[in-house]
Formats: C-alpha cells, sequence, structure tokens
C-alpha cells in the first residue's frame, strides 16, 4: 500500500534557508517528516512463523512510488508478513541523534548496509536508505524475528528525484505550501474544512520531495537532521512549472530524508499546470500538477463622495475607481457611530454603500476601504463631524390651504414643491412649522443642502405669517418666514374625482371625471394661447419607475369649457408607459385654469396605475 500525504505540513515552513539555519525540531523527533508522509494503510496482522515477503518490483521511491531509490532518501518496501505490529518509530527508538535501525524486530539492509526504519507494518516498511556510494542493481532483505525475505533487487542510482503528493484526487497534484503554512491547492481540494489556496505567477511556495542527492555539507543517513543543507550543486537542478523555468531559491535537505524547495512561480497561464524537477539527468514523476490561479485584482479607490458627513445622516456613499466588482463590504475606521445600511450592486468603477452617521458619533477623519475577491483597496478619508443646520430660502414663499406640494419633475406646474435650502441639512430630521396648524410634512429627504418632501396643507390651514426652521443632531437650525393665504380670485376648485388607468402592451390609458367651480370661466384652450391642463400625479414606490413617468400637466378637448363656471369634466387620454402597478396608493389630482392658477388637491387612491 502507498504513503498518503496528510493535510498538516511542518510546524515551522523554512524560507531562503541557508546551511547554517536550524530546521525544525520534530514531534517524536520526526514530525518534519511525519509531518509530511503518513502511512494510511493497517493490514492484518501476519501468519505467526511465516518468514516476510517482498512482492515483485517491491522496492520504491516513497514519493513517487516508481522503481529507484538513492541515498539518504525514503524508499517503500511492499510485501507480506513483513512485521506482525504497525506502527512507527518514537522516542524510545532513538539513541541520542541515532535514527533506529529495527522497529520491533523488524530491520532492512540494502547493499548489505543497514537502513533506518519509519514505519512497519504487514505489508508495508517504508525506509530510509543509507549512505552508499554503488549504483547500480543492489539487493533488499526484510528481517524479523521469523526469518530474513529472499532478497528482491533495486536500482540504487545517485538521483531518484520525486515530489510528494496531496492523496486527494488520486494523489495528482503536488504537496506544496505557502511561506506562511496555507496549502497551494485549487479551492476545495481538501473539501470545506481545510482552506487552500491556488498558486500565481509571482508567488513563492513550498514543495517537498526526496532522492535528489548529495549535499554540502554531506549529512549522515542515520542521524536525525539538525541543520537546513543545500544540494551540492544547486545549478543542476530545475524545475519547470508549465514547461517554464522556475526561479529557485533554496533547494536542499530540510529534514533527514525530506528535501524541500522554495520555488517562485513563473509567468504560466492560469489551470493545471505541470510540475517537473530534473537533477542529474533525471526527471521526477510526470503528470504531476500544480494549480495556478490569479486572484482578481486588487479593488483601487480614487473618490468617494460625500466625504463630509454629519451627524444624523443618512446617506449613499459613491465609490469610484477601478476592479470594483464584486465588492462586497466596506470597512470604515474607527467605525463608532457609523452603521452601513446596505450595498448597491458594484460595477468594475462604481459601488455605492448606504451609512448612517448616529448622533454624538465621534468627530474627525477616518479611513474607509473597500473589500472584494481582490482583497482591501487602498484607504481614502471621511471626515464627520457635529454639524450646523442654517437655512437660507424656502419654496414657495406663499401657500395654499388645501393643497399638494410636490411636482416632481414638472417645472411648469404653478404649485413647485416644497423645499428648504441652505448648508448642513444633510443629518435634519424634523421641519419645524410655527404655528403648525393645518401643515403636514413627513420625515424630509434630505441632501447637504437641501430639506424638503411632500408638504400638505388643510382646508382649515389659517392665512398669516408662520415660521419654519429644521432640527438635526448637531442642532437647530435659524427660522424663515412664509405665508399662508387664500387663493386668487378666479382659482377653480374641484371635488367628486375619480381616476381609473389600465394598459395594453406599451400603451396606458387613462380616464376619469371631476366636478369643478372656476368663477371667471377659463377652462379652455386657445391655439397659440393660454391652455388649461389636468395634473395627474401618483406615488409611486418604485424610484427608478418613478423618473420614468411623466408629469407634464396633459390638455384635451374636455377642458375646452369657455365661459363655464361650474359643472363636470370627463376625461380620457393615453401614453406611452414603461411600468404597470398594482396596490393602493395615492394619486394628487388637480385642475389648471388658462390663467394658471392651480386648484386644490385631491387625493384619489387607485388600485392600478400605469406610468
Amino acid at each position: 500500500m502507498k504513503t498518503q500525504i496528510i493535510r498538516s505540513l511542518p510546524t515551522v515552513v523554512l524560507t531562503n534557508l541557508s546551511p547554517t539555519q536550524t530546521a525544525s525540531k520534530p514531534t517524536s523527533r520526526w514530525n518534519c517528516l511525519a509531518a509530511c508522509i503518513l502511512v494510511a494503510f493497517m493490514a492484518p496482522l501476519s501468519v505467526v512463523g511465516q518468514a516476510p515477503t517482498i512482492s515483485v518490483n517491491g522496492v520504491q521511491n516513497a514519493a513517487s512510488f516508481l522503481p529507484g531509490v538513492s541515498s539518504g532518501s525514503f524508499l517503500t518496501i511492499s510485501g507480506t508478513n513483513l512485521s506482525t505490529t504497525t506502527r512507527i518509530w518514537k522516542d524510545s527508538d532513538f539513541n541520542g541523534k541515532k535514527l533506529p535501525l529495527a522497529l520491533d524486530g523488524v530491520s532492512v539492509k540494502i547493499n548489505g548496509k543497514s537502513a533506518a526504519v519509519y514505519f512497519i507494518s504487514p505489508r508495508q516498511i517504508n525506509a530510509l536508505a543509507p549512505a552508499d556510494t554503488a549504483v547500480g542493481t543492489v539487493q533488499v532483505t526484510v528481517t524479523n524475528a521469523s526469518g530474513t525475505s529472499a532478497p528482491t533487487s533495486a536500482a540504487l542510482q545517485t538521483y531518484a528525484p520525486a515530489f510528494f503528493h496531496f492523496d486527494q484526487q488520486n494523489r495528482a497534484y503536488a504537496a506544496a505550501v505557502f511561506p506562511e503554512g496555507t496549502f497551494v491547492a485549487k479551492d476545495g481540494l481538501f473539501g470545506s474544512t481545510t482552506r487552500s489556496v491556488p498558486a500565481a505567477p509571482g508567488n513563492v511556495i513550498v514543495l517537498y520531495g526526496t532522492g535528489f542527492g548529495p549535499t554540502s555539507p554531506a549529512v549522515p543517513a542515520d542521524e536525525i537532521l539538525s541543520a537546513a543543507v543545500p544540494l551540492t550543486n544547486p545549478r543542476d537542478l530545475t524545475i519547470r512549472i508549465g514547461g517554464v523555468p522556475a526561479s529557485v531559491q533554496f533547494a536542499g535537505l530540510s529534514g533527514t530524508g525530506l528535501y524541500q524547495f522554495n520555488v517562485q512561480v513563473p509567468e504560466v497561464p492560469d489551470g493545471d499546470q505541470t510540475i517537473v524537477a530534473q537533477i542529474g539527468g533525471i526527471s521526477t514523476e510526470a503528470g504531476l500538477l500544480l494549480t495556478i490561479k490569479r486572484p482578481p485584482p486588487m479593488p483601487q479607490i480614487s473618490n468617494v463622495a460625500p466625504n463630509d458627513l454629519v451627524w444624523g445622516q443618512n446617506v449613499s456613499l459613491s465609490f469610484s475607481g477601478t476592479n470594483l466588482t464584486g465588492v462586497n463590504k466596506v470597512e470604515i475606521v474607527p467605525p463608532d457611530g457609523i452603521t452601513v445600511t446596505g450595498y448597491g450592486t458594484p460595477s468594475a468603477t462604481f459601488v455605492s454603500v448606504g451609512v448612517t452617521v448616529g448622533a454624538n458619533a465621534p468627530t474627525g477623519d477616518r479611513s474607509v476601504v473597500a473589500i472584494g475577491p481582490g482583497g482591501r483597496s487602498n484607504a481614502v478619508t471621511l471626515n464627520v463631524r457635529q454639524g450646523n443646520p442654517q437655512i437660507t430660502s424656502v419654496v414657495p414663499a406663499t401657500l395654499y390651504p388645501d393643497r399638494v406640494y410636490w411636482n416632481p419633475f414638472c417645472r411648469d406646474c404653478p404649485q413647485g414643491s416644497f423645499n428648504i435650502t441652505g448648508t448642513d441639512l444633510a443629518g435634519v430630521q424634523t421641519v419645524e412649522f410655527s404655528p403648525p396648524d393645518g401643515l403636514r410634512l413627513p420625515p424630509p429627504t434630505v441632501s447637504t443642502t437641501s430639506a424638503g418632501g411632500i408638504l400638505t396643507t388643510g382646508p382649515d390651514a389659517q392665512p398669516g405669517t408662520r415660521s419654519v426652521r429644521v432640527v438635526s443632531p448637531g442642532g437647530t437650525s435659524n427660522s424663515l418666514t412664509f405665508q399662508v393665504q387664500n387663493p386668487p380670485t378666479g382659482t377653480p376648485i374641484i371635488s367628486a374625482v375619480t381616476v381609473s388607468a389600465s394598459n395594453s402592451g406599451r400603451n396606458g390609458f387613462y380616464s376619469g371625471k371631476l366636478s369643478f367651480i372656476d368663477s371667471d370661466g377659463d377652462i379652455s384652450t386657445q391655439t397659440g394661447g393660454p391652455t388649461a391642463k389636468l395634473l395627474l400625479r401618483p406615488v409611486i414606490p418604485n424610484f427608478f419607475a418613478l423618473l420614468s413617468c411623466s408629469y407634464s400637466p396633459v390638455t384635451g378637448t374636455y377642458l375646452n369649457l369657455p365661459g363655464q363656471t361650474s359643472g363636470t369634466i370627463q376625461f380620457s387620454f393615453d401614453k406611452s408607459v414603461n411600468y404597470s402597478f398594482s396596490g393602493n396608493f395615492p394619486i394628487y389630482v388637480s385642475l389648471i385654469d388658462a390663467a394658471g392658477h392651480e386648484s386644490n388637491t385631491v387625493t384619489v387612491f387607485v388600485t392600478s396605475w400605469v406610468c
């Protein structure tokens, strides 16, 4: 049975070794090898009294399991009745620095010389070939309490190079680690419990093998190696990955019988690449693989906006840069007082991240990095400060009762959106009116310079001067005044409004009716002149659909009622649409006469809407 590479390599991975550096001390005096090789075969006990038998071609290199062994390197002997016990060597088997030449009475001779014995079992022995200058065919025997086996021939060579393998996937991959100990292997080679990372061009990796020949200085083959030693002729060694020569930074023994190679991966394509070493004209086993995979490029941030945050602010941070695809985390240091609320879908050059700045968050500069498959980006700076809200204007400055002030993207509508401008408004959470009677504004939508939203004035809103101010965790702003007054004479009044909408493909159909009163009778259309209009404003829960909806007032023959001071208007029209909605949401309806006076607003709830 063949040996297997286990999943834990040496406790100390040696890098940039020189002959004067000390190799890692093994547990039970042999961890440096035992950590690389594990004999998994557990055979039944042999028949007592039968002499050991070595199988035909039963002497093989312990790494490649091919014929050919070399002095000072590990070999595997397979056969029957080789031992009545199964174990590896332990502390009590050693005599000072000397390796055990027998375990439980089981010994091995190669060309008449005793070999150090590492592992015994009924069907397999692992041993270390003794020092020997002979080359060619030699005889190998195994001796135990039942006798000595018939000798079997083996090829003793100056060089019998072979790399150790990982046992997974039919031992197709070379056993390699990064200098810090992470396995060099394709993702998931060892399942979910053990981490493995493919190598990339430029990485330095550590490989292990046996049979790579003499070292300088020479070391005894029957003693514990106490210091790493290089090959005698390291320039004779070549290691090729994917057919391309690799830079070998160290090549030599790091444990008795265990050769270590610190290799820089050359520029080769991603994928499974062959790895072959050659020394003394002899190559390592063919077909052995090493997985190459370049990591995703590291994300880079060129800008983050806004980078000046205030207490109470809820904001989407926009990161621009390169290699941002796959970014799924940002790290803000220190994180105190800042909460990440969500991530947008990243692109190669942009990613957005929602954050909330808490009240009383520590002020000052923070660093922020983006983290993705390619690692951590460079750091950019965010500033957090208390904020000091100040307001400079309020629009509109005159309000009328029984209106809704919210006309997104409709610049020609008489009643504009309600908006306050100023500075440090990003953290504003409340807009305060005095007196507040008849005015209602939900939590405002804010930016650094504005605060606004859907302002409703009730029919009971009393005319007069009002004041407004904003409040954030950073403080309370100054106050500005505005007016609530009765609408101008001739402003229409509407009531009894109904609205319905449907669609067929890309066409949307709208219909409804309303009652009106208009004292100056100018619900009319004039060619090239003033025109009465109908304004339908849906509050749509999808922001992107909202952008595509048309809020321009619509006209039609149903609005051509010159001189008529009251009555009913029935309307219908169609438009090209992009979206269809089902639900219960409001439509704000108002009528604009030819003089530009906009009526009161009537809210109609609909169960479907198209735009």
